[in-house]
């Protein structure tokens, strides 16, 4: 496993999409106030893969695995249960199916019942 001081495991966000939530490396942008604002969702066993919005701004535009940049469109801030995208403002990570194999994508966030549960991720 990468050498990231403070790493974290998310699990199942994406039934096999994204595995690990790291520390930003390196090559990171600087950070502000709290060093885990602004960070790339990589894979712990595939090194330099991360997920990406995939250069689209489209209202549920599906999310994309890919090489790791410094673009923000990979980079993704953490907010109490929300997965907010850096790139697109107002915009989260959502999942209509708890079914292995379904398809993460960005949608705006909301508060109704219906969109929390598409919405809201838990690091365990």
């Amino acid at each position: 496993m990468r050498k990231a001081a403070g790493s974290l495991l998310l699990t199942a966000v994406a039934a096999g999409t994204m595995t690990g939530l790291a520390a930003p490396s390196a090559d990171a942008a600087p950070q502000a106030k709290d060093p885990y604002a602004h960070v790339r969702l990589e894979r712990v066993w595939a090194a330099r893969t991360g997920l990406s919005m995939g250069g689209s701004t489209k209202q549920n535009a599906q999310l994309t695995v890919g090489k790791c940049s410094s673009d923000k469109s990979q980079r993704w801030e953490l907010g109490g249960s929300l997965i907010w995208s850096e790139a697109h403002n107002g915009k989260v990570i959502a999942s209509n199916s708890t079914k292995a194999g379904s398809h993460p994508y960005l949608e705006k966030a909301g508060s109704s019942n219906p969109a929390r549960g598409r919405q809201e991720w838990d690091l365990s």
